[in-house]
């Protein structure tokens, strides 16, 4: 499976007619599909006022116009791990610009500080922060709209082109740097970040919770990550040498990691591995090891969000291999 490590390229169209479902359409008549395009709320496709625009030809002398120049950048998404990998996968043109308006869509992100947000503890309020990016720096488009230039940073990650760069890091690793005390002490005690609390309509992992005992006994350190802020989470993983879970967005976090000796233990499901993980193995050099001990309910189950089975022995078998029992 090949990972490119590369610096990625850049498209810059000028006047650029955009509509909110379709690719970026130019007065040449050419188009630029990207990477992701969010889909319309289906309240939102029903409605009589959508469908009159979806379907006619538009009047560009009609159409609101802003002369300023933006960077596309992705639809931000509430969903963890989407926002690790896919949300910020173009925000490293940050890192070597001047300061751009953001350019998204359907972007939740409309609070201007932690406080106003409807979502608890929101960690995409914590990230942005961080960088000192508020909400009115990033423009969401609802109607079509006429800009002046528009830049387009390559992803730095997709999940189809099998794809990463090392820049991918670089955004959540300031943000660490932002967010961590000057000096972490990094301890030997394992730590496992449990999905046993979440609600029921995110994917259950039935015999977790036998697990999760036993490994509190054994001195493991149990965690919640929903029930902690973004910078509780990166806190720990800089802490703990040592990070165990079932596969899931919580594992992501090493992106936030700052030491280059982590090591890593999914509990993976036995038909397969999601693309991401090998991917920010590549991505952070860490030393990780993957531990078939997940399999679906039912045959027919998704394989992404239908309800999974721990077994528990394989889980500890491979756990005591890698000298963690």
């Amino acid at each position: 499976m090949p990972f490119y490590i590369r610096v990625p390229s850049l498209i810059t169209p000028v006047h650029c007619i955009t509509i909110t479902e379709e690719p970026y359409d130019l007065r040449d008549g050419s188009r630029i599909n990207t990477f992701k395009m969010p889909g319309i709320p289906k309240s939102e496709q029903d409605s009589q006022e959508f469908k009159s625009l979806y379907h006619q030809s538009i009047d560009p002398t009609k159409i609101k116009r802003i002369d300023q120049k933006f960077m596309y950048g992705e639809n931000i998404s509430l969903h963890y791990g989407h926002f690790l990998c896919e949300s910020i996968c173009r925000l490293w043109y940050l890192e070597q610009a001047e300061k751009l308006g953001i350019l998204v869509i359907g972007q939740p992100r409309k609070a201007k500080s932690i406080s106003d947000l409807k979502v608890s503890r929101n960690f995409v309020d914590e990230f942005m922060t961080a960088l000192d990016l508020d909400s009115e720096q990033f423009l969401e488009l609802t109607r079509p709209v006429i800009l002046g230039e528009v830049v387009f940073p390559y992803p730095s990650l997709s999940f189809y082109r099998r794809e990463v760069f090392a820049c991918h890091k670089l955004v959540p690793e300031l943000v660490a740097q932002k967010l961590l005390p000057d000096k972490v002490t990094q301890t030997e005690q394992p730590l496992y970040i449990s999905r046993t609390k979440l609600k029921k309509a995110n994917r259950q992992i039935l015999g977790e919770e036998q697990l999760e005992n036993i490994l509190r006994e054994r001195g493991f350190a149990i965690i919640y990550s929903e029930n902690l802020t973004l910078q509780e989470q990166i806190y720990l993983v800089n802490k703990h040498k040592y990070i165990v879970g079932t596969w899931g967005s919580s594992l992501h976090t090493i992106i936030f990691s700052l030491s280059d000796s982590k090591n890593i233990f999914c509990l993976s499901d036995k038909d397969g591995l999601f693309i991401a993980f090998p991917q920010f193995d590549a991505l952070k050099s860490v030393n990780s090891t993957y531990i078939a001990a997940i399999k679906s309910e039912k045959e027919d189950d998704n394989y992404i969000t239908g309800q999974k089975i721990l077994d528990v022995d394989a889980a500890l078998s491979g756990l005591k291999e890698s000298n963690l029992l």
